[in-house]
């Protein structure tokens, strides 16, 4: 044992020296109490730092006019939002959807949920269908448009947790029904969540699209989705 004064506090103490090649390793060390003083205040920073990290990530996910939503949006229905949000990613693969009439706030509900996951770390991506269907029948070309295309389509496809906009405001192309089925075979096959809203009821959107793709798309977001009338 060896005997020194902590550069911090100037008090004495006693340390086990490490030796290497015959010297002693490491010059400044802190005394005990110090030492845990110096790791909480590392903690404490890097904390900070996590959480300023995702507060610009999440400002790159959520639009303005869904950051200022607070829980005690006057607007919000109180009962749905709790029951939304005790959600929790059980590895099944099941998400939640939300229908209702327009100005029912349900993508401000979503987006809550949406907001609570980003902070506890998981991955989320957010996107309306309609600007995911703009990415469908854009994503090949060398424009640079088509590059930030084929990100968001890649970016929906491989999040933890997918929260998708108004499904049924799109209009159903040929490439958009083939490109949505895609997303939603990979999604479920996966166990990826899906979170949605739409004005439309499943057989209003299924009546949307072709009756080759509409019934096994509708068919696979009835499984892996849970309802909630907005």
């Amino acid at each position: 044992m060896k005997t020194t004064n902590c550069p911090k506090c100037g008090n004495e103490f006693e340390y086990e020296p490490v030796m290497l090649l015959g010297r002693e390793f490491g010059s400044k060390r802190l005394c005990g109490p110090c030492m845990e003083i110096s790791n909480t205040e590392a903690g404490e920073e890097q904390q900070k730092r996590i959480i300023s990290e995702r507060s610009m990530a999440w400002e790159a996910i959520c639009p303005p006019l869904y950051q200022m939503t607070r829980q005690d949006h006057p607007d919000l229905n109180a009962a749905i939002l709790a029951e939304v949000l005790k959600w929790h990613d059980n590895g099944d693969g099941k998400g939640l959807c939300l229908i209702g009439p327009s100005g029912r706030c349900k993508t401000r509900i979503i987006m809550l949920l949406a907001k609570r996951l980003h902070f506890e770390g998981v991955n989320v991506y957010f996107t309306a269908a309609t600007r995911l269907a703009w990415a469908f029948q854009n994503q090949t070309g060398n424009d640079p448009r088509n590059g930030e295309a084929r990100d968001a389509i890649i970016k929906a496809q491989k999040c933890r947790v997918l929260v998708l906009d108004d499904v049924g405001k799109e209009k159903f192309t040929e490439t958009v029904e083939r490109d949505f089925y895609d997303l939603v075979e990979q999604r479920t096959s996966y166990l990826r969540p899906t979170h949605w809203t739409a004005n439309a009821t499943g057989p209003q959107l299924e009546a949307m699209m072709s009756g080759d793709r509409g019934g096994a798309i509708m068919r696979r977001l009835r499984e892996f989705t849970e309802a909630i009338a907005v």
